[in-house]
């Protein structure tokens, strides 16, 4: 009995190897520069920027080899199901380095590191970490059954894997929006008294630290325009796979937002956060100390 062969790439509306070396040629310099500033600035946000930019690297040359008219990988299961995985898993590096830089943020800007027990979700990276990549992981499996199930799409397993990716895509969405609420109620307050923490206007602070509070806004912002298009075509894969409204809001979003993280100054290391903790401490008998969601660092 023979069987019939998918055309993946037809299948998914992958068709441009254009694109897909564009971002590819992105991606590369990229991987390498936040190798080199892991080692010279030691710093999560670094650490997971690595992390992303190893994965779309990969994805980006997986859908290139599979837009290839004529091409093995157009037709291999194992290519798509590597894409879906290495698009789909780099998100978290994404949406966790945002929400923790917004609090490594709030460290610099004279704010305490809050302990894994706090309950409250805008200061706990633990929870969100573990969220975050339980959701993931879900639409991960949702991914793997639908490409499994592609030749049909009416089975229990494709049903049960929609509902995977949907669940998994909506509560990507609210985390998102969450992030989104944690880079605007961070900034809420006027600036910090003298002595507390350096001037916004300071000469020698680049401009990515000076803006800081308007880069996270905006990065958050990206992200969720990158989620809630995946939600809003979640029933219709003609719209979401469409290459012309793919690359915009999900390809081109993410880019954006690698660009910014690796702008001079918005991300502080790990050494800098430790000697703002120390300076927090000797400044608490001068003042207040800012707590979650009143401190303003832009």
């Amino acid at each position: 009995m023979s069987s019939t062969t998918i055309n993946y790439a037809e299948l998914y509306g992958i068709h441009s190897v254009g694109a897909a070396a564009v971002f590819l040629t992105f991606y590369l310099p990229l991987t390498g520069w936040f190798v080199f500033q892991s080692v010279k600035r030691t710093a999560a946000v670094y650490i997971l920027m690595v992390i992303l930019c190893s994965m779309r690297t990969g994805a980006f040359l997986i859908r290139a080899l599979m837009a290839k008219p004529g091409s093995a990988a157009s037709t291999s299961m194992t290519a798509s199901i590597a894409n879906q995985v290495l698009l789909n898993a780099g998100f978290f590096a994404l949406l966790y380095g945002a929400f923790g830089l917004v609090l490594d943020r709030h460290i610099m800007a004279g704010g305490k590191r809050y302990p894994i027990t706090t309950l409250n979700p805008l200061c706990n990276k633990l929870f969100f970490h573990i969220l975050v990549n339980g959701t993931v992981i879900v639409g991960l499996v949702g991914s793997v059954r639908n490409i499994r199930s592609a030749n049909d799409p009416d089975s229990e397993e494709a049903v049960r894997a929609r509902k995977l990716r949907k669940i998994s895509t909506l509560l990507l969405v609210l985390f998102t929006a969450l992030q989104l609420m944690q880079s605007i109620l961070f900034f809420r307050q006027p600036r910090r008294a003298e002595g507390a923490a350096p001037s916004a206007s300071h000469p020698r602070r680049p401009v990515a630290d000076r803006q800081g509070r308007i880069l996270l806004i905006i990065i958050s912002t990206l992200l969720l325009i990158r989620e809630l298009f995946l939600l809003a075509t979640i029933d219709n894969a003609a719209k979401a796979n469409q290459e012309s409204l793919w690359y915009p809001f999900v390809s081109l979003t993410e880019l954006l937002v690698v660009l910014m993280f690796a702008l001079p100054g918005l991300v502080p290391a790990r050494a800098e956060l430790l000697a703002a903790e120390r300076e927090r401490e000797a400044a608490a008998q001068r003042g207040e100390t800012p707590e979650c969601g009143k401190t303003e660092y832009v």
